[in-house]
C-alpha cells in the first residue's frame, strides 16, 4: 500500500487519504483531506475569504447558468398568490377561481365540522387556506376541509368502514 507525508501535519498516511488533483505530479493533493478542510475552514473565516465567497455567488449569478436558474427561480415566486395557483392547478387540477367558488359554496367553513380553518401559516403570520380534499383513487375533488379534519381522513386512509367504527365508538 502507498503512502505519502502530509506537510502540514507531517504524518504519513495512505494515499486514500489525500485528494485527487490531476495538475500535481503525484496526482494527489499536497496536503491529507482531514488537513486541507481545515486549512479551507480557516480561510473562509478570514476577511479575505469571505470577500472570495461573496464574489463567487456574485459570479455564478452573473454567468449565464446562474442567470437561467435565477430567472426560473424568480419567474416561479413572483407572490405567494401564483404559487398556489401553481400548486392547486398542478396537484388537484382545478385554478383558484374554482377554488374560491368551492369556498363560498361552502361559506368559508370545513365541510366536516362546519368550523373556519384555525390553522396557522408556518411562519405564524395569518390563518392557512382550507384544504383541498381529494379522492387519491381517482383524483376528483370533494371539497374543502380544515386541517383537523383532512388529518382525520388521511389517518383513516379515507377507509369508510374505520370512520363507521370511531363513530359507533363514540356513541357508545
Amino acid at each position: 500500500m502507498k503512502e505519502k507525508q502530509c506537510p502540514q501535519c507531517n504524518r504519513i498516511l495512505p494515499i486514500v487519504e489525500f485528494s485527487k488533483n490531476k495538475n500535481l505530479k503525484d496526482g494527489l493533493q499536497c496536503w491529507c483531506k482531514q488537513c486541507h478542510s481545515e486549512g479551507n475552514k480557516r480561510y473562509r473565516q478570514t476577511e479575505k475569504g469571505k470577500q472570495c465567497a461573496r464574489r463567487s455567488v456574485r459570479k455564478y449569478r452573473q454567468s449565464e447558468k446562474g442567470k437561467i436558474k435565477t430567472k426560473k427561480y424568480w419567474k416561479s415566486k413572483p407572490g405567494k398568490l401564483a404559487s398556489r395557483k401553481t400548486k392547486l392547478k398542478q396537484k388537484f387540477g382545478i385554478t383558484l377561481e374554482q377554488y374560491n367558488k368551492m369556498f363560498e359554496s361552502q361559506r368559508g367553513v370545513c365541510a366536516i365540522c362546519r368550523k373556519p380553518e384555525t390553522k396557522r401559516k408556518s411562519k405564524g403570520i395569518g390563518i392557512r387556506m382550507l384544504a383541498v380534499d381529494h379522492n387519491h383513487e381517482t383524483s376528483e375533488v370533494r371539497g374543502l376541509l380544515c386541517d383537523k379534519c383532512n388529518l382525520m381522513l388521511g389517518l383513516a386512509n379515507d377507509n369508510v368502514t374505520i370512520l363507521l367504527n370511531a363513530a359507533n365508538y363514540l356513541e357508545e
